[in-house]
C-alpha cells in the first residue's frame, strides 16, 4: 500500500478505538494502542511499519512533546517542591527502581533493557495528568499544583535520563551541564522579560496581519532549532522539544497569540499527531508468549501494588486528606511519555521487539486500572475502602 492509504487506515482505526475507549471510560491512549495492535502485524497485518511510516512517528513526537513542554510553566518550580519531590520518589522512583532490579535480577535482561522497561512503565504522562487535573478542577487547587510539578520533575528526569543512555559517565555530565544552562537561562529570561513587560507581540508581531500563521511558524522553527541543536550534540532530540516547550510562554507572546496558537497545536495533536503516533506505538510484531505475559503481569502487579499504595500514604497523611483515590488514579496516568521513551529506545537498539511488546501491554493495563479509581467520587471514605 502507499503511504497515504497507511496514514487512512492507522487515523480511522485510531480515532475510532480512542473514542471508544473514552466513552467506556478509559483513556483514548488504550484505544490508539489497542488500535496498532489489531492492525499491525500481531494480529491482522494490514501496516507493516517501514521507513516512511517511522519518519512520520518522528515528526508525530517532536510536535507531542513540544506541546508537554508548553504546558509546563517556570512558575511550577518554585512551588511545593517538597511535598512534589516525596509524591516523586513514592510514584516513580521507588516503583522504578523495584522493576529495574526485578527486570534485571530475575529476568535476567541487560542493565540498560531493564533501565528502559522501568523508565517507561513507571513515568507518568504530563500529556495525560494535566487533562486529568483539568477535568477534575484541580487546575487551581494545591492539589492539582503538587501533582503537576510532580510530573514535570519525573517527566524531566526521564528525558535527561533517555537522551543519556549508552553514554559515558563523562556524557551524562555533560548533558545534565546542558540541562542546567538551559534551565538557567529560561529562569534569568522569565524574570528579564516578566519584569520589564517585553513579549514578542509587541515586537515582532506589532501590526502584522495573518500574526497567528507568523507566530505558529516561528515557534516551529524556533522548536526544530533547539531540537536539531540537541540532536548535532547527541543528545535526543526529544529533550530540545520538551525544552524548546518550555520556552514558550504566554508572557512572551501575549495571551491572544498564546492561545490561538496552543489551541491550534492541540487540535493538531488531538485530531492527528497523536493517534497517528500511539497507533504506530502499538504495532507490535508478535503478541508475547506465556512466559512473556506472565512477566506482563508480574511488572504491572510491581508497579500498581507499589505507586498506588506508596501513593496513598503520601497523599493521604502528608498532602491531600481527602479524595485520596481519585489523585491516586490520576498520578497512575500513563501514555505519551512512556511510549515515546519506549519507541525511541527501540529504535536507538536499546530494547527488542519482545520488550517493547512487554512495556506496551503494561501501559495499556495500568491507564485502564488508573482511569477506574479517577472516576470514584470525592465523597468517598477512603478509611472504607481496604488497601493491602
Amino acid at each position: 500500500m502507499d503511504i497515504i492509504t497507511d496514514i487512512l487506515i492507522i487515523l480511522f482505526a485510531s480515532t475510532l478505538l480512542g473514542e471508544i475507549a473514552h466513552r467506556l471510560g478509559t483513556e483514548r491512549v488504550v484505544g490508539q494502542l489497542i488500535s496498532g495492535i489489531i492492525i499491525g502485524p500481531a494480529v491482522l497485518n494490514i501496516i507493516q511499519i517501514n521507513s516512511q511510516i517511522t519518519a512520520i512517528e518522528d515528526v508525530s513526537i517532536f510536535f507531542i512533546v513540544l506541546l508537554i513542554g508548553i504546558e509546563v510553566t517556570t512558575d511550577l518550580f518554585t512551588k511545593n517542591m517538597k511535598h512534589a519531590l516525596l509524591l516523586s520518589l513514592s510514584s516513580f522512583g521507588i516503583p522504578m527502581l523495584i522493576i529495574l532490579l526485578f527486570s534485571y535480577v530475575i529476568l535476567h535482561l541487560s542493565i540498560v533493557s531493564s533501565l528502559v522497561i522501568a523508565l517507561s512503565i513507571s513515568v507518568p504522562s504530563i500529556s495525560i495528568i494535566s487533562v486529568l487535573v483539568m477535568q477534575n478542577n484541580l487546575t487551581n487547587e494545591r492539589d492539582g499544583q503538587i501533582i503537576l510539578l510532580t510530573v514535570v520533575l519525573v517527566d524531566l528526569f526521564s528525558f535527561i535520563l533517555i537522551g543519556s543512555i549508552g553514554g559515558t559517565i563523562s556524557y551524562t555530565a555533560f548533558v545534565l551541564m546542558i540541562v542546567f544552562i538551559i534551565l538557567l537561562l529560561i529562569f534569568i529570561a522569565d524574570k528579564i522579560l516578566i519584569h520589564y513587560r517585553i513579549s514578542l507581540d509587541s515586537v515582532l508581531f506589532k501590526n502584522i496581519k495573518r500574526v497567528d500563521e507568523l507566530a505558529m511558524s516561528v515557534i516551529i522553527l524556533f522548536a526544530l532549532v533547539v531540537s536539531s541543536l540537541f540532536n548535532n550534540l547527541n543528545i535526543s532530540f526529544i529533550l530540545g522539544a520538551f525544552f524548546a516547550g518550555i520556552l514558550i510562554r504566554k508572557e512572551f507572546l501575549g495571551n491572544e497569540i498564546f492561545n490561538s496558537l496552543t489551541t491550534s497545536l492541540r487540535i493538531l495533536n488531538n485530531t492527528f499527531f497523536i493517534p497517528i503516533f500511539f497507533s504506530i506505538a502499538g504495532s507490535i510484531k508478535s503478541i508475547p508468549d506465556l512466559f512473556g505475559i506472565i512477566v506482563v503481569f508480574a511488572i504491572i502487579a510491581i508497579d500498581l501494588l507499589f505507586s498506588f499504595y506508596l501513593d496513598h500514604l503520601v497523599l493521604k497523611k502528608v498532602i491531600v486528606p481527602n479524595n485520596v483515590w481519585k489523585t491516586t488514579g490520576i498520578m497512575g496516568g500513563r501514555g505519551a511519555v512512556g511510549i515515546v521513551i519506549a519507541t525511541y529506545s527501540l529504535s536507538r537498539g536499546f530494547i527488542d521487539q519482545s520488550t517493547y511488546s512487554i512495556i506496551i501491554l503494561a501501559t495499556i493495563t495500568i491507564s485502564v486500572v488508573a482511569s477506574s479509581l479517577t472516576r470514584m467520587r470525592s465523597s468517598t471514605n477512603v478509611e472504607e475502602i481496604p488497601f493491602p
